[in-house]
This record gives structure tokens, C-alpha cells and sequence, in this order.
């Protein structure tokens, strides 16, 4: 095999090596989620899995977060009008990422549950936020890990 040949080949696995590698933003829906309470909904923050998120930079955060809300519609349904809501109540570029988004009660109101992985600028997403909103995307509570 002439040497451009073998050049050309090893240059192209090396690239695909590479976009295999990439990341992506893994996301859980939840379609008839439970009821919580402010106490509950803190306890899912710190026991749901955000999964490879943690290895994650923050500065990916808004390509990873722009993943997940298309995943999201993807499912098509109930998971998609969570995304719509996600999209008009927050802002684009935020580090936020959503790893779980669950159709829920709160205090006997419907509600969106939206945990999130966070990271400040240059750091993994190690942070977690806890969104709860109703279904027009008015914040009802929120808290943070």
C-alpha cells in the first residue's frame, strides 16, 4: 500500500476514534413522575444520577444542553412540550445541562421536575440544580447542590 494511502487511512480512523469519543448529554424522562414536596424534591437532587455529565466542562455545558432538550423532542409527546418549556424559561447559553426531567405533582400542583448538572467557567459540571416549574415555566422552587 503506497505510504499517501496508509496516511490517508490512519488520519481517518484517528478521526472517527475521535468523534466516537465525543460526549453527549445522556437524559432520563420521567412521563408520570411522582408527587413531591420541597423536602422530597431535594432528596431526587441528591440521589439521582447525573452519569458521565461529572466528566464534563463547563464550557461544553451549552452544546450538551442544546443535546438534551433535542433528545428530549425527539421522544416527541409529553417530553417534548417539557423541552419547549425548558427552552422559553431559560436562557440558551446557560451551564445548566438536564440529565432528568419528570412530569410530577408538586405541593398537588403539576410541575415540571428538572434536575440539572452545572459547573463554573473552566470546571467539570460537578454542581447540581433542582428546577421545579409549573407548566407555563414559572419557578416554584429550586435548590442546588
Amino acid at each position: 500500500m503506497p505510504r499517501t494511502r496508509l496516511s490517508f487511512l490512519l488520519v481517518a480512523i484517528a478521526v472517527l476514534l475521535t468523534l466516537s469519543g465525543c460526549s453527549h448529554a445522556d437524559i432520563r424522562f420521567v412521563d408520570d413522575g411522582g408527587s413531591y414536596t420541597q423536602a422530597s424534591a431535594t432528596d431526587l437532587l441528591e440521589s439521582a444520577d447525573p452519569g458521565e455529565l461529572v466528566n464534563e466542562r463547563a464550557d461544553a455545558a451549552p452544546r450538551l444542553r442544546q443535546e438534551a432538550l433535542s433528545r428530549l423532542r425527539d421522544l416527541g409527546g409529553t417530553a417534548e412540550t417539557a423541552a419547549s418549556v425548558i427552552t422559553r424559561s431559560f436562557p440558551s447559553d446557560s451551564t445548566g445541562v438536564p440529565y432528568r426531567v419528570e412530569r410530577a405533582t408538586f405541593d398537588g400542583d403539576a410541575a415540571w421536575i428538572i434536575l440539572e448538572a452545572r459547573g463554573r467557567a473552566n470546571g467539570p459540571l460537578s454542581g447540581r440544580l433542582l428546577w421545579v416549574i409549573d407548566r407555563n415555566g414559572t419557578v416554584l422552587y429550586s435548590g442546588m447542590r
